[in-house]
């Protein structure tokens, strides 16, 4: 839910509202793919800390199941 709010903030260019909303999806849900996905996916975010850590969070579980069609998404966020 925290989420599908941030992406409506993005869409109202509430940029800073929208990272507060995912940081916090992402404090509640630290495991959840859809989360990291959220934050990676905007190039904005890339520089704060908290995309930093998401994305080394990602980067780590693409190793671990480098073979989960899941992981697709978050292999192609992560590169540089």
């Amino acid at each position: 839910m925290l989420v599908h709010y941030a992406n409506l903030l993005m869409t109202l260019n509430r940029k800073e509202q929208a990272l507060n909303y995912r940081t916090k999806a992402f404090k509640i849900a630290p495991q959840n793919t859809e989360v990291w996905t959220s934050m990676l996916s905007v190039s904005e975010f890339k520089n704060e800390p908290i995309a930093k850590e998401v994305q080394k969070m990602a980067i780590d579980k693409i190793k671990q199941h480098p073979t989960d069609p899941l992981m697709l998404t978050l292999k192609f966020l992560t590169k540089e």
